[in-house]
């Protein structure tokens, strides 16, 4: 746990497993290291809601199901993680990517979600955040959401797996809210 944390500035060249490494911190707001090894990011930063500037690439990356939960990326640093992730002919490889909801018609950020799944990853997609004035749609209509139930995390309490976008919709549930999905699978928020 790194409490008050806002900027991690540390290599780590050797790390293979990150699962829970920043799991709730929430004044995080960059991360810097090398992640060159870098192969479980299962919830590493999850509710991690300030992190904004993710400055490392992740080329062994083989799993990153809750990773950047909740987390509101900006442009560049979710380019850099779904350029650097590899490619897999095979296998399961999920990512989860909290992403400032103002890029979510970035035509660069969603060719890079396109390109991401050709690579065999399977995503799931956050649009978090509020639109900036600029960003702000004039139509006013929230996106659904897709939820399921997700692993449980390091206390055994059950997660919510969700995204605005995902890969493949089926064993989700739609939900017009992600408060409607979160009172539907009876979780509560733990910050």
């Amino acid at each position: 746990y790194f409490g008050k944390l806002s900027a991690f500035l540390v290599d780590l060249p050797a790390l293979l497993n990150g699962s829970n490494m920043f799991y709730q911190c929430g004044s995080l707001v960059n991360f810097k290291g090398a992640l060159s090894k870098l192969q479980n990011g299962w919830a590493m930063f999850y509710y991690c809601g300030s992190l904004k500037e993710f400055n490392s690439e992740v080329p062994a990356l083989a799993g990153g199901e809750n990773m950047f939960h909740m987390c509101v990326l900006n442009k560049a640093s979710a380019l850099r993680v779904l350029k650097s992730i590899p490619s897999y002919a095979s296998g399961s490889h999920k990512l989860t990517l909290g992403i400032h909801v103002d890029h979510q018609t970035d035509e660069d950020v969603v060719t890079a979600i396109s390109e991401a799944e050709a690579k065999g990853w399977t995503l799931a997609v956050q649009w978090n955040s509020k639109a900036t004035a600029a960003a702000a749609s004039t139509w006013g209509r929230r996106k659904p959401v897709f939820a399921k139930l997700g692993e449980p995390d390091e206390n055994g309490t059950p997660t919510l797996g969700w995204g605005h976008y995902v890969t493949d919709p089926s064993g989700y549930m739609e939900f017009a809210s992600l408060e409607e999905a979160k009172e539907h699978f009876n979780i509560t928020d733990q910050q």
